[in-house]
């Protein structure tokens, strides 16, 4: 229960941007409600069936195990993750993400990937570390760690990060 309690935590803090729970975000922001069901349903069969039922109202598909912790969903509708993928730690979702299967295959998504408004991940790929997929963006292919794709003709770019 430790670790659930610590996953909404960095859910809870990455979504509203506050270190400390405010309950009134309970009431005026439909996500953390969803959050806290989403880490519920990992241990508690009513939970989950709660959260099922609340996230179909919004579009969002997605099962609390294979996701890391510090997950963020910046526009939180249309998100569907299939219950195979792996989602790594600190990954942001917006709306209308897909991450699918492809000839019975699943994407494992690394560490503080940042997915774009209506991207789709596809097959048993992987995705690495700091990554960015720009919205609109169909990724069927292997990413590296610290890069950016972008739509159209899928093209990996360099990410240069900056070292204090």
């Amino acid at each position: 229960m430790k670790v659930l309690k610590e996953k909404f935590l960095l859910d809870y803090k990455n979504t509203t941007g506050h270190s400390e729970i405010h309950l009134k975000d309970f009431f005026t922001r439909p996500i953390v409600r969803f959050l806290l069901l989403f880490r519920l349903g990992e241990k508690n069969k009513l939970f989950y069936i709660l959260q099922r039922l609340y996230g179909r109202r919004f579009g969002l598909e997605m099962k609390s195990e294979n996701c890391g912790s510090g997950l963020k969903i910046g526009h939180p509708f249309n998100i569907t993750i299939n219950p195979d993928a792996v989602i790594g730690n600190g990954v942001i979702l917006t709306k209308g993400v897909t991450i699918g299967v492809e000839k019975g295959k699943c994407p494992i998504v690394g560490n503080n990937v940042r997915i774009g408004a209506n991207s789709t991940i596809t097959g048993g790929i992987s995705i690495g570390d700091n990554v960015v997929i720009a919205p609109n963006t169909f990724v069927n292919f292997n990413v590296p760690s610290n890069t950016v794709v972008v739509p159209g003709k899928a093209e990996i770019h360099n990410r240069h990060t900056k070292k204090a």
